[in-house]
């Protein structure tokens, strides 16, 4: 057991009992956080907010990039990043 107990804190910075007060909270519990910052079960981080839309031309210099269609002159669409799908929830 205290086999498992040290693999456990080497792979994921948390003992057994953190794991089983990560799922019993929901919330993300660490021992070894705690004896460092003070805080043993945080909240988790939220996600990163999605990618907006991005449409790059050609230029003299460096691409140019902007959040809408360029249409102007003679100027050459060499990039495009769709906006992501929405997730069903």
């Amino acid at each position: 057991m205290a086999g498992l107990e040290v693999t456990s804190v080497m792979t994921t910075k948390k003992t057994l009992g953190d794991h089983v007060a990560t799922w019993i909270t929901g919330k993300d519990c660490s021992s070894v956080r705690a004896e460092r910052e003070g805080a043993w079960c945080v909240d988790w981080p939220s996600p990163p907010p999605p990618q907006s839309q991005v449409y790059c031309y050609a230029s003299i210099a460096r691409p140019s990039c902007y959040a809408q269609p360029y249409n102007e002159g003679n100027d050459r669409l060499i990039g495009f990043v769709p906006a992501p799908t929405p997730l069903r929830r």
